[in-house]
């Protein structure tokens, strides 16, 4: 979020921080409260449901941007149909997931957890 936000500086008017849980979003604020307050809109999205039960608008935005959202989805074809239909008429997807190897072994596990 902080490269793409100070990428763009100043030439976006919205910019809607979405996750499954909320308990990202304190942090951003914090982090982004000084220069993008005003901007930042923050809400929860499981992108496994219909976007419009969850209080999103279709066809409303420019770009969605999914990094590492599409690997937990127990159905990729639907995340990115719901993801999809969020995009206004050419708007654009950009797609990213967790490609590093080196990454992988932290010591955490995380397999066991439910939405897993």
């Amino acid at each position: 979020m902080a490269s793409v936000l100070y990428a763009l500086g100043s030439t976006f008017s919205s910019y809607t921080f979405t996750n499954i849980s909320n308990g990202f979003f304190i942090s951003a604020e914090e982090r982004f409260t000084d220069y993008y307050a005003s901007r930042i809109v923050f809400k929860t999205f499981n992108i496994e449901k219909d976007p419009s039960g969850q209080g999103f608008a279709a066809g409303l935005y420019d770009v969605v941007i999914a990094i590492n959202m599409l690997h937990v989805s127990a159905d990729i074809e639907a995340s990115l149909a719901n993801v999809r239909c969020l995009l206004k008429p050419g708007g654009y997807l950009l797609i990213g997931e967790l490609m590093s190897i080196d990454l992988l072994f932290t010591g955490i596990t995380i397999g066991m957890l439910p939405s897993w």
